[in-house]
């Protein structure tokens, strides 16, 4: 059975109404409690800034309110829609695959004032999509919000080009503002928020969620098919008033456009078949605390399974005795220092090994003087292009030599190979060019 590692993801959503978001966001994105992932999606961020951009001051906004100890995967725009994925430092070397894409829905599907961001990742061997989007509004155009979605699932560019993005992961988060609506007068949905929170209220609530486009139209298989939600259990998302409450506490719904209030902000999941027990909701919440736009954040917490990759687990000793070994190199220079290196290549491993260097005769040693023999251990780790070499004295992987880095190329792993190199004395040797070929005229001396 392959070992899996439980994460903790955050993703949340929030249209910020084009206003400036308040000094902290720690109301919605929660100081105490900290997540391995956290997925953060706006719509309509645009606000006037002092020596920044409002992508820059928004990204910053987020990274203050998320702390310390966090690494950015990916952030990606499309005009005013953003999302930004943060991970716990310790998980980062273990994040693979990341892509970016964006899919612009609005007018002749070019201009990108309604679309989506995505960001794809895999964490160990587990395949996860974030898509933050913002779907055409109105009460009317269901339709309309039905078809940006097919847009984007067949237009989002993530793993394979052969599957659409919701058969593509092993779990795909979708949030953003969704603007699905209620159908109802607007004085019977106003008359319902504002009864008493009791039982009554709560089942008054649920015939509004039962009028409610988005679960409608998944039953139709118009949209967002096999998407799961959570239980709503937080008043609607929009249209408030700005920065403004009334004496129970709760805040006020704009009378403006006399918008009908509604559940416009959501966040869906959406997992393959036999991955379903491998996810799991535990929080589903609005954020009515911060008032700077007319519509509430909202967020969900979830736990998510990773699978690990299928290595050993615990160091396993391995020996490596080399009975005989010969090899032809070409004539070097004269007066050219060679170096010889045995070098290992094998995935059991997580850097390539060497057994130490040899001038001129190829006699190989180890650092703890076992003659041909070698100790390698099989470890679980992020994968280096660094060259380290198993030190038996040390107990620990150490530098194969000065200067064995990431400039070195890397040789495919599986396989054992000669390294050879040679270096001329006193000089570092530079390739020449030939002023000819680069189309260069040679000129004479000044006149």
């Amino acid at each position: 059975m392959p070992q899996k590692e439980e994460l903790s993801v955050w993703v949340g959503t929030w249209n910020l109404g084009n206003a400036a978001p308040p000094s902290s966001l720690h109301p919605w994105i929660s100081s105490t409690t900290k997540y391995d992932l956290y997925a953060v999606s706006v719509q309509e961020c645009e606000y006037e800034t002092q020596g920044t951009t409002s992508e820059a001051s928004w990204f910053d906004a987020v990274r203050q309110a998320v702390g310390e100890g966090y690494v950015t995967v990916a952030a990606v725009s499309l005009l005013v829609m953003r999302m930004l994925v943060l991970v716990r430092r310790e998980h980062y070397h273990k994040i693979t695959n990341i892509k970016r894409d964006t899919v612009p829905t609005g007018m002749a599907n070019v201009i990108g004032n309604k679309g989506a961001v995505v960001v794809s990742l895999s964490v160990n061997e587990t395949h996860l999509c974030f898509i933050g989007c913002h779907l055409a509004p109105h009460m009317e155009q269901c339709a309309n919000r039905n078809q940006h979605y097919r847009e984007i699932v067949s237009r989002a560019n993530t793993r394979w080009r052969s599957f659409d993005v919701t058969n593509s992961h092993h779990h795909l988060f979708w949030c953003g503002d969704l603007n699905y609506r209620v159908e109802m007068q607007r004085s019977i949905v106003l008359d319902v928020l504002q009864q008493p929170e009791a039982d009554e209220y709560w089942d008054l609530v649920q015939m509004l969620q039962a009028l409610d486009q988005l679960p409608n139209e998944q039953a139709a298989n118009n949209a967002f098919v096999g998407f799961q939600e959570g239980v709503i259990t937080f008043r609607p998302t929009y249209r408030f008033n700005r920065n403004e409450v009334n004496d129970r506490g709760y805040r006020t719904f704009s009378a403006e456009k006399m918008r009908v209030p509604a559940w416009c902000d959501r966040v869906l999941w959406k997992s393959l078949p036999g991955s379903n027990n491998g996810i799991t909701q535990t929080a589903y919440d609005s954020c009515d605390v911060i008032m700077t736009s007319d519509h509430s954040p909202v967020f969900a917490t979830f736990l998510v399974e990773s699978y690990l990759p299928s290595l050993p687990y615990e160091p396993v000793p391995t020996i490596i005795r080399l009975a005989s070994v010969e090899f032809k190199s070409k004539q070097q220079r004269k007066g050219a220092k060679c170096e010889y290196v045995l070098h290992f290549f094998c995935p059991c491993v997580e850097s390539p090994l060497d057994t130490g260097v040899a001038l001129r005769k190829v006699r190989m040693t180890c650092e703890s003087g076992a003659g041909l023999s070698m100790s390698l251990v099989r470890s679980l780790g992020p994968r280096s292009s660094i060259e380290r070499q198993w030190r038996p004295d040390l107990g620990r992987f150490a530098s194969a030599r000065p200067g064995a880095g990431h400039d070195q190329p890397r040789v495919p792993r599986g396989a054992a190979h000669w390294r050879h190199s040679a270096r001329q004395r006193g000089q570092r040797r530079r390739p020449r060019l030939d002023p000819a070929r680069l189309g260069v005229r040679r000129l004479g001396p000044l006149q």
